[in-house]
């Protein structure tokens, strides 16, 4: 047999013995069978002091003290007798009522006398109740064992409670709301004596929501900065592309969106210009051969950009055979286009263009010569 220890309820003081596997199985929690309050057994254990004193028998009265306890007792008896005597009349509707006994009690002759004398007493059933309650209040003084058994099922139920974990909705919470507020009705007016009647006005709450909420104003103010960096990017963006006009416009589809955009906002385009990409290819430098002391230029000048741009001035030089300049000559487009060119305004792109040029011939120093392109002046 396993061992035991003694504990005292907390609550009601009442004493009984546990084993260690019913401590063992709740955790030393145990719960009272008297007043059903559930307290650490191990805690509230009585020492062996305590146990001696609650196993200690009490001490024997003395005889005037027993003699009086017995008048008390026999007076309590009688008056008892009394007031729970039975009633024959209202015990006859009772299923279970099988009569009144037949005994040789003395007091049976009494207590015939007291219902017949009194059969519509209004306070029998008051006190068959009142009996009825100190019935059950000495029956829950009873220790039962079993309320160990009654613990562990506890104990699960809570363990498997809390690993369940509920789920809520709105419309779970809506249903609930609405029948518990139809439950709560029809028990305040179902109830006799209550202040309500059916006739009563039902109040209907109306729940107010604030327009202006912590979480629109929160989507309103992301817009707003969103919006912001949406414009301020397109403004760099027009930045950038307008000083870099003149890198971004050498290629054709840009150029047209340039055009595109100037046609709208009446703008003026900046004129494209890349004198680098402009060459000269077959320069040749040769006697006039009807004038006395004069040469002839012959050239092909190619614009290699992928856009149209301006003719651009040539400049001739003439060294002597240590590349010392000995003579040099500038000229604009208008003095070196003649025929059916003096008419064009820009060069073609990837079009070859032939010139031709009459100059003085600069003596017999000058052995080299060479041509290069400037931005034209106005």
């Amino acid at each position: 047999m396993s061992n035991q220890r003694l504990t005292q309820c907390p609550h009601c003081k009442a004493s009984f013995k546990v084993s260690e596997e019913q401590l063992s199985a709740a955790n030393g929690r145990v719960r009272c069978g008297a007043c059903m309050n559930i307290f650490d057994a191990i805690a509230y254990s009585l020492s062996d002091t305590e146990k001696q004193t609650a196993n200690k028998p009490s001490p024997e009265p003395s005889e005037d003290q027993q003699s009086s306890a017995i008048d008390l007792e026999d007076s309590l008896l009688e008056s008892e007798d009394k007031l729970f005597a039975d009633n024959p009349e209202e015990d006859l509707h009772e299923p279970g009522y099988s009569g009144s006994a037949d005994g040789s009690d003395e007091f049976s002759t009494s207590f015939l006398e007291l219902d017949s004398a009194d059969n519509s007493d209004p306070y029998s059933t008051s006190f068959k109740k009142l009996d009825d309650t100190f019935v059950s209040e000495e029956s829950e003084e009873i220790i039962d064992e079993s309320w160990t058994q009654e613990i562990l099922e506890d104990i699960q139920d809570e363990q498997g409670k809390q690993k369940v974990e509920p789920t809520f909705s709105a419309s779970a919470i809506e249903q609930a709301s609405v029948t518990q507020a139809e439950t709560s009705t029809e028990s305040a007016f179902g109830e006799p004596g209550s202040g309500f009647s059916e006739t009563s006005p039902y109040e209907k709450i109306e729940f107010q929501y604030d327009q202006d909420s912590p979480n629109n104003r929160h989507w309103l103010v992301s817009l707003l900065f969103i919006l912001a960096n949406i414009s301020l990017i397109v403004i760099l963006l027009g930045q950038a592309v307008w000083f870099h006009y003149e890198k971004l416009a050498k290629y054709p589809k840009v150029s047209e969106l340039y055009e595109l955009a100037c046609e709208h906002l009446s703008c003026t385009l900046p004129k494209l210009e890349d004198i680098e990409k402009i060459k000269s290819n077959n320069l040749v430098v040769r006697s006039h051969p009807t004038q006395r002391k004069s040469l002839i230029i012959d050239t092909v000048i190619v614009n290699e950009a992928a856009f149209n741009q301006a003719f651009p001035d040539l400049a001739l030089y003439f060294s002597d055979i240590n590349k010392n300049i000995v003579a040099q000559r500038l000229f604009q487009a208008k003095e070196y286009l003649s025929g059916d060119l003096a008419s064009w305004h820009e060069m073609p792109s990837q079009q070859p263009i032939h010139i031709s040029l009459e100059i003085v011939d600069p003596g017999k120093e000058a052995v080299n010569y060479s041509l290069k392109f400037f931005s034209p002046q106005p």
